[in-house]
């Protein structure tokens, strides 16, 4: 298995603005990464590794450990690897500019589709062993899914 590594952009009709990236790891170690440059040391991630542990890590320490099915050509389910809120602006904040050449595939979300109030709008990153595919304007129950080739779909939410 190669390594891939993606991307999950806010688009603000200027720009596209980086707000996670989910790596998958030769190995077959998945990683879930909150860019965080302004703060040294902080590199904040979930990991979901070839074990079967799932954690979070931020500052060097790792806490949520627990082990799940391994995500392996056995796998057959789906596993919520981490959802985080999003609020209005907090793509820009992180300043994290995207460049497509420097991922596999990149899922856009419109800031438009981001809600101001804190948090009303939810991400989510989720492993599956078979490939998820959900047209981009397809709307179910308040969620929009887009998937990421190499089974991760990821989806953003509104709490009503």
């Amino acid at each position: 298995m190669i390594e891939s590594y993606y991307a999950v952009a806010v688009d603000d009709d200027i720009d596209s603005w980086v707000i996670l990236t989910v790596r998958r790891s030769a190995t077959n170690d998945l990683y879930v990464n909150f860019p965080r440059d302004g703060t040294p040391d902080w590199k904040p991630h979930t990991s979901y590794h070839a074990s079967g542990q799932h954690h979070q890590k931020s500052f060097g320490k790792t806490s949520h450990v627990h082990y799940r099915a391994k995500p392996d050509v056995s796998f057959k389910d789906t596993e919520n690897l981490v959802t985080t809120g999003v609020v209005t602006g907090e793509a820009q904040a992180i300043g994290w500019l995207c460049n497509p050449s420097q991922f596999k595939d990149v899922l856009r979300i419109p800031d438009s589709e981001v809600r101001p109030q804190r948090y009303c709008t939810y991400l989510a990153v989720r492993y599956c062993r078979v490939r998820v595919t959900t047209p981009s304007d397809a709307w179910c129950s308040g969620s929009k899914a887009g998937c990421v080739e190499g089974c991760c779909p990821v989806d953003h939410r509104h709490v009503l």
